[in-house]
């Protein structure tokens, strides 16, 4: 039995996993023995996991953001622009709370894409007080006309790349679903910024920016705190004389550059979005159309039982079948089959992300081997809000005959391409159908109806329910059947009404 349990919006999910644990440990303990209880997904973990690594990753880059920005700037300065960044993240925060935008993988991804572009408004700012504090102005004169003459140019900019944005977050489909915090993000982000960047960053320029003036009249040294004296802007103005000595072959170097990139770009794969770095991966298994759901269990019981030999598969930690469904969506771009007696799905559990590929390679190469009664394919989950190189055609049409050819056509091409697997249709083969014609006028002189016919019909193939069993609040129906006359088709002449 498969119990999914889901968390109400707005929680934290760290504590609803250490909720659930605790509550699932309490009830092992009044479980009979023989009986345990297990996890076949425990979504805490992997969400914990991928946040934390979010997380990291915006650690990471706002180090290297504040060292670039003290780098070319100065220390002083460099300060200045840098705490701008936390004080944006941190306003940011304030704004994703208000509009209901929870701390996960894509909205973490936007602030760590946005901190390349909120500098830029602290960094104009600090370096027009700089220019106008160099030319004479008073530190409070300079603060105060650096903000107002570029507020409309820098809101201008910012909202420019917010434009840029907008249609993700105004996507109605199953990627604005999956996107749309991203383009929230930003949009907070970049405000957060310019707004900061009008405020914050002139009062600490005010308050922490030297006002040492240089002399006109004498040629000393500049002082050593001048941002433009160091040794990275001493290198960067020698080769940039250099480039400017040799202009037509350095613009011809860079359009055979911009001309290989193009070319490299050809053969770069493309995709959306990349497979998520799950330890999981999920199975299908297809069995022809009439197949009964015992058949479809027992094949799939086979699959499961080489999945969990350790022997055989080290690298796999465990796995859970859904016989006729496709059990729980715990995951955004996890598409489960609809329900019928002849499918079969599997999520299978790896001891590490890093396993996924290997064991999908053995597992579609078991069933290829092992199971020729089923359709079967394995894939790795994605973190788009679709399947990863999936390619569907839709046939319209009148006529079930055409459309049904025109499948089986399409479905020939396609296995015709290289590099096309788990090719199928969703009206899988074609299934013999009976159709009883009665006599009326026969029947009415046999004294038997439609009704009468169609229930000893079904008692012959189906079996027939003659009372019921019942076992305090539980109701199990009695039926009678043959096993070897349903599937003997020269019975059903003599057959009864």
């Amino acid at each position: 039995m498969i119990l999914a349990v889901s968390m109400v919006p707005r929680y934290n999910i760290k504590d609803f996993g250490a909720e659930i644990t605790a509550r699932v440990d309490e009830l092992q303990q009044t479980l009979p023995i023989g009986l345990e209880l297990d996890y076949a997904t425990f979504q805490p973990t992997l969400v914990e996991k991928a946040v934390n690594s979010a997380v990291n990753n915006l650690y990471q880059t706002i180090g290297v953001v504040m060292v670039v920005v003290i780098l070319f700037l100065g220390l002083r300065t460099g300060l200045i622009v840098s705490a701008i960044v936390p004080l944006t993240i941190l306003m940011s925060f304030i704004a994703m709370n208000v509009w209901s935008i929870d701390l996960q993988r894509m909205s973490i991804a936007a602030i760590i894409i946005a901190l390349g572009l909120l500098v830029d408004n602290g960094i104009v700012i600090a370096e027009d007080i700089r220019r106008r504090m160099d030319e004479g102005e008073e530190k409070k004169q300079a603060a105060m006309l650096a903000a107002k003459s570029l507020s409309i140019p820098l809101l201008t900019s910012s909202l420019t790349t917010i434009l840029f944005f907008m249609p993700l977050m105004m996507a109605e489909d199953v990627s604005g679903e999956y996107l749309r915090s991203l383009s929230q993000v930003i949009i907070v982000a970049l405000l957060s910024s310019w707004f900061l960047a009008m405020y914050a960053t002139p009062t600490l320029c005010y308050w922490f920016l030297s006002d040492k003036k240089k002399d006109k009249n004498n040629n000393e040294k500049a002082d050593k705190t001048d941002p433009y004296g160091g040794i990275v802007h001493v290198l960067y103005h020698k080769i940039l004389e250099l480039l400017l000595n040799i202009r037509l072959g350095f613009v011809v170097l860079m359009v055979a550059l911009l001309i290989g990139a193009v070319l490299t770009l050809a053969v770069i794969p493309k995709q959306m979005m990349p497979y998520s770095d799950r330890n999981q991966f999920v199975v299908y298994l297809d069995f022809p159309a009439s197949t009964y759901v015992d058949e479809t269990e027992k094949v799939t019981r086979r699959l499961s039982a080489w999945l969990s030999d350790k022997e055989q598969n080290p690298d796999i930690e465990s796995n859970v079948a859904y016989i006729g469904y496709g059990g729980p969506r715990f995951f955004l771009a996890l598409s489960p089959p609809d329900a019928a007696d002849n499918v079969a799905f599997l999520v299978v559990n790896t001891n590490t992300p890093q396993d996924v590929a290997p064991v999908i390679e053995k597992v579609d190469r078991y069933i290829l081997e092992n199971l020729p009664e089923v359709s079967g394919r394995s894939k790795r989950m994605s973190l788009g809000a679709g399947e990863i190189g999936l390619v569907e055609y839709r046939i319209i049409g009148p006529d079930v005959t055409t459309l049904y050819r025109l499948g089986r056509t399409i479905e020939d091409k396609m296995i015709s391409i290289q590099g096309s697997v788990g090719i199928t249709n969703d009206w899988g083969e074609s299934v013999i159908r009976m159709r009883v014609n009665i006599d009326q006028d026969r029947a009415r002189r046999a004294g038997v109806t439609s009704k009468s016919i169609a229930t000893s019909l079904d008692a012959y193939f189906d079996g027939f329910t003659v009372s019921d069993y019942r076992e305090g609040d539980k109701v199990i129906p009695i039926v009678i059947r043959g096993d070897e006359t349903r599937d003997d088709w020269s019975e059903l002449r003599v057959q009864p009404i």
